[in-house]
């Protein structure tokens, strides 16, 4: 069975599976931008018996990681892939190590050495789990039936002396008469060691809590002391500045008047800068509802280039029709320093067509779809020379805006084997600058 998550609601319903007790078959999940050529989920499904699950794109593997504990997540960079087996049962999120992690890149010899090792990380997980686990429901411990056979027995042995101890203490508090009035009928204690362990326990605690209290009560006397301290010093200083006031201004009343005039004029200026500090909050709320691609960049603690790649991946997932997606998918492609340079003046509704255009153009659904795409020439005519680099190709432009006046043009070198260059973001009469803009 194969499974697709491209949302963060279908990776927290892939989150529930992989955490249920009674799951009794491992599962592969493999993360990615974008699924290679050499990895087949169907194959893979059936060639190891177990379910494949693939997670899509940078909303579904952050849905992945908040729904699961830390470090058992799957989580793939641009330009690789990952793939991670989660055995039955629970272990796996208190000892990430159990869940086995193969990174794929353009490098990796897939058929020849990451497959194999998919393939016996399977096995591993399916003789572990019929060796190590036990799904059989015990009475009383439903939490203990999903972890592995030493720790649940650990667990037993532990509520065990617990439950003696309780028994033990309870005879300690309310002995029967037939006990009061013969010693000797007195029964022998099951567990005498434990019952002392756990006295002693008790005795600890108590000093602990009781020194804690004598400390807070030592550090409230000395508030309460330099409190008053304060107070006497605050009284001080306000009479010294009534004798000053009154001095000043020839009498009590003229003091109450200028006292009067000072707060309402504090009160004015107060009111003036909460209306002043509401409006620029309000501003910027503006600013950001009107701005939400870059205020979904600047929440991402990532380089701006990688923020730009995120961008391209989320447009691709979520604007594609799945038709789309196969028979376009997203390539390889570089950004020059001078594209993001030119990109950062630009405003949000400019950045939302530019991702959009790039996305076209990097998955060479531009190439049917765009019919202003052209070569740009070194000057004006139709009979000029392309410009054409050795290293990149020749240098395209297509249009961001039409019938406008200093119209934005988008710039990019096309290479042998439909390499994608970025290089600029201009207006229509911008001079394109070559070859300083040319590479890295």
């Amino acid at each position: 069975m194969v499974a697709y998550a491209r949302t963060a609601a279908e990776s927290e319903a892939l989150a529930e599976q992989l955490t249920n007790i009674d799951r009794d078959e491992p599962i592969i999940v493999i993360a990615t931008y974008s699924l290679p050529a050499a990895i087949d989920p169907v194959a893979l499904s059936e060639l190891t018996g177990t379910a494949v699950h693939v997670l899509q794109g940078y909303a579904a593997m952050s849905g992945l990681s908040a729904a699961l504990p830390q470090d058992t997540a799957a989580y793939a960079r641009q330009g690789e892939s990952c793939i991670r087996v989660y055995p039955a049962g629970l272990d796996w999120m208190d000892l990430p190590q159990l869940s086995r992690y193969k990174t794929i890149n353009p490098t990796t010899n897939y058929r020849g050495h990451t497959l194999p090792r998919i393939i016996q990380a399977v096995e591993e997980a399916k003789d572990d789990f019929s060796g190590n686990y036990d799904h059989e429901p015990t009475a009383g411990y439903s939490i203990s039936a999903a972890l592995s056979g030493d720790v649940r027995s650990d667990l037993l042995k532990l509520t065990t002396r617990e439950a003696d101890s309780e028994a033990h203490e309870q005879t300690l508090v309310a002995p029967s008469p037939t006990t009061l009035d013969t010693p000797s009928s007195t029964p022998a204690l099951a567990n005498p060691e434990a019952t002392a362990t756990v006295q002693q326990n008790e005795i600890k605690a108590q000093r602990i809590e009781i020194d804690a209290l004598k400390k807070m009560v030592e550090g409230l006397s000395v508030e309460l002391k330099a409190s008053t301290t304060e107070r006497k010093d605050a009284k001080k200083a306000l009479e010294a500045c009534r004798c000053h006031d009154i001095t000043e201004a020839g009498s009590p009343a003229e003091a109450i008047h200028q006292t009067e005039r000072r707060a309402t004029e504090a009160e004015r200026q107060r009111d003036i800068a909460a209306d002043k500090a509401r409006h620029l909050i309000e501003r910027r709320a503006k600013e950001k509802e009107s701005r939400p691609v870059s205020k979904w960049i600047e929440a991402l603690d990532v380089p701006e280039e990688e923020a730009v790649r995120m961008l391209l991946s989320r447009n691709w997932n979520e604007n594609y029709p799945s038709a789309d997606r196969n028979a376009y998918p997203l390539g390889h492609y570089e950004i020059q320093p001078a594209f993001l340079a030119t990109v950062s003046r630009m405003h949000d509704a400019d950045l939302k067509k530019i991702v959009r255009v790039m996305t076209d153009i990097a998955s060479t659904r531009a190439d049917v779809r765009d019919r202003t795409i052209h070569p740009y020439r070194q000057a004006e005519g139709p009979e000029e020379p392309d410009v054409v680099d050795a290293e990149l190709g020749t240098l395209m432009r297509i249009n961001l805006e039409n019938n406008t006046p200093a119209a934005k043009r988008l710039h990019f070198w096309k290479g042998p084997g439909g390499k994608i260059v970025f290089h600029s973001v201009l207006r229509h009469d911008d001079k394109v600058t070559c070859p300083e803009q040319k590479s890295r």
